[in-house]
């Protein structure tokens, strides 16, 4: 029989001066512009300082003009100078490239240039270097505590300021917004700062242009091949931020089961979370049942005792219901619990993440390109959920097709969410599938839309 014994929340601490984490370890993170703790929105005012003059995977009209209704606007193969075709097939029939993903988010704010620069999190300098398209261009590596490698990039610079091998810490400074848009220096437009994350996948070319682009020839300018929905590499950064920068803890001080009642207000995703050695070291939770510092095992309170679940999920993997109490496992006597209440600012950019998880997970199914411009939010489609559906590429075969995708999300509670998509060959719905975090995907019938059942979760490896 597991010990379970009740850890009351006063042990929870917003600073952390018990313990200093490993060096160069990335576990909490803040936006790179002025107030680091308080979100950057596409209003003026907001708390932050810096507004969002573009966003995340969005096309426009060369030189920063309208949106194209078309979702891309048409370069030149020589130097992405704006071509006049406007759709995308005649684009690349007169050998243009077609222009359709922003792979970070601008911000600016009256007075940007030369504001403060910060890193978003403990990392390395991978180079500070002059770049076509971003000017002065920072790449900071960042290891988190599942051992996976993300990077941040800091584009348009004023100067080159760092310098490759230098450790830095969350908040340092790491450059000052500018308006440099070449190798040298050169500079063109207003002041800004591109900012973006990408996975450790990311195929060569490892630090892409701004914007994501193809033409009939499948190869970039200089010369590499075409990764279809490059895009799916990329965070949309503010999102992955608002995910980690509201940090919890609770000091676990013995083995056993102790168990944490993590929000009161709002789930929270275990996918996030970490635990904390005594030496600084940090670990994920998967990392951590790996390492033997945790069980596997995990119980909740469902008011008059103890569940276990018989189907037991990855450790990793779990959304914690609001004011649910969760019993974890310590193996070890000097541990303690990390995990942050997500902003949800971002709810939309969520949906998106999710439906190109959803395509990712399935690229076997003839998945590509997401057509940005069909995105569309209906909140008021059931009492008590709302839904929101894009439209995917999807060839088999040879041929093209367009299929739907479609994320049903709580509006009491934005991280229980479902996903399915339509069938464009068989004309069907595959059915409700709850959002976890990733393994595999199921089809299932069609369910009625007010009926949204737990039929098994696909897993983000995010």
């Amino acid at each position: 029989m597991c010990k379970l014994t009740k850890l009351f929340m006063g042990t929870m601490l917003l600073v952390f001066s018990a313990i200093t984490l490993a060096a160069n370890e990335a576990t909490s993170f803040a936006y790179p512009v002025r107030n680091q703790n308080s979100s950057p929105t596409e209003q003026s005012g907001n708390a932050n300082g810096f507004v969002i003059t573009q966003n995340f995977n969005t096309s426009s009209v060369y030189g920063g003009s309208v949106a194209s209704p078309n979702g891309g606007w048409c370069g030149s193969n020589v130097n992405l100078s704006l071509l006049p075709q406007t759709d995308e097939a005649t684009c690349k029939q007169n050998n243009g490239k077609w222009v359709y993903g922003h792979t970070g988010v601008d911000l600016s704010t009256s007075g940007a240039c030369g504001g403060e620069i910060k890193a978003i999190a403990n990392g390395v300098v991978e180079f500070s270097v002059g770049f076509s398209g971003y000017g002065y261009l920072l790449k900071i590596k960042h290891t988190l505590p599942n051992g996976r490698i993300i990077y941040s990039l800091y584009g348009h610079r004023n100067s080159m300021m760092m310098s490759a091998g230098q450790s830095v810490a969350r908040g340092d400074v790491v450059g000052h917004i500018g308006n440099t848009v070449g190798v040298n220096g050169e500079t063109g437009g207003a002041c800004h700062l591109h900012f973006a994350i990408f996975d450790q996948a990311m195929p060569p070319p490892t630090t892409p242009v701004g914007y994501v682009y193809d033409d009939k020839t499948g190869v970039t300018l200089s010369g590499n091949p075409i990764t279809p929905n490059i895009i799916r590499y990329f965070y949309d950064p503010l999102l992955f931020i608002n995910d980690r920068n509201n940090e919890w803890q609770a000091i676990l001080p013995g083995t056993g089961y102790w168990s944490v009642n993590f929000s009161s207000t709002q789930s929270v995703t275990t996918r996030t979370a970490y635990v904390v050695n005594s030496a600084g070291d940090a670990k994920s939770l998967q990392s951590a049942v790996d390492a033997g510092w945790i069980s596997s095992d995990v119980y909740w309170w469902n008011g008059s005792s103890w569940m276990h679940y018989t189907n037991p999920r990855p450790i990793d993997s779990y959304t914690i219901s609001t004011g649910v109490t969760y019993a974890f496992g310590m193996l070890r006597t000097d541990l303690t619990l990390r995990w942050f209440t997500p902003g949800n600012n971002y709810l939309d950019a969520r949906w998106r993440q999710d439906m190109s998880e959803f395509t990712n997970v399935n690229a076997s199914l003839g998945f590509g390109r997401g057509l940005r411009e069909t995105y569309s939010n209906d909140p008021n489609w059931d009492v008590t959920y709302g839904i929101t559906y894009m439209v995917y590429e999807q060839t088999v075969n040879g041929t093209m097709y367009y299929a739907t995708v479609a994320v049903a999300y709580s509006k009491a509670d934005p991280l229980v969410r479902y996903v399915q998509y339509y069938n464009p060959q068989t004309s069907v719905w595959s059915g409700w599938v709850r959002v976890y975090q990733l393994i595999s995907f199921s089809f299932f019938r069609l369910m009625p839309k007010t009926r949204l059942p737990i039929v098994d979760g696909f897993f983000i490896w995010r």
